[in-house]
């Protein structure tokens, strides 16, 4: 299997967040010193995958890993947000509830260097593909997985899921 490395689109998943935040399933709000912190967090994680703040003056301040960017709050409030933010919270709840074996199967087709890992979930789906959390060594990493072709539907989703599950069990 192709390993394709995520490419972050700061204003999409800012946008993404600020819509998720207002049904927070699957976010983590609460208030900071600089203002409103929404995050996408796995459980047991001491980092979330992102996490966006109020920067200073018109600013958001968007982090992933080791990554800051500083993203123009106008730019971010008029730009659309990923087409599943209405689906990503029950994708990735169906997906951990049902389908949590087949998180093992796509990290050994598509990150085999990891090596041995517990506790997989899925935090956060889009249209690109998901990102899996897993521990390994007592810490909680992100490893991304692209789908074939972009999903604008939670059925496109399921569609790409099971082909991909299909490609890796032949």
């Amino acid at each position: 299997m192709q390993r394709h490395e995520y490419r972050l689109e700061p204003d999409v998943v800012a946008s993404t967040l600020l819509a998720r935040s207002q049904e927070p399933e699957g976010l983590l709000v609460r208030d900071g010193p600089e203002g409103l912190v929404i995050a996408s967090q796995a459980s047991g994680a001491a980092e979330p995958l992102f996490e966006l703040t109020s920067g200073p003056g018109s600013l958001l301040r968007l982090k992933m890993g080791e990554t800051i960017l500083d993203l123009n709050r106008q730019r971010v409030l008029q730009t659309e947000p990923d087409p599943l933010w209405p689906h990503a919270h029950s994708i990735c709840s169906h997906m951990e509830a049902d389908h949590s074996d087949s998180f093992g199967e796509f990290l050994k087709a598509f990150w085999p260097e990891a090596g041995e890992v517990t506790g997989m979930t899925m935090p956060w789906v889009e249209r690109q593909g998901f990102f899996l959390s897993l521990q390994r060594m007592g810490l909680v990493e992100y490893r991304f997985i692209a789908f074939p072709t972009p999903c604008e539907t939670a059925n496109e989703v399921r569609k790409n899921l099971i082909l991909m599950l299909r490609e890796i069990r032949q």
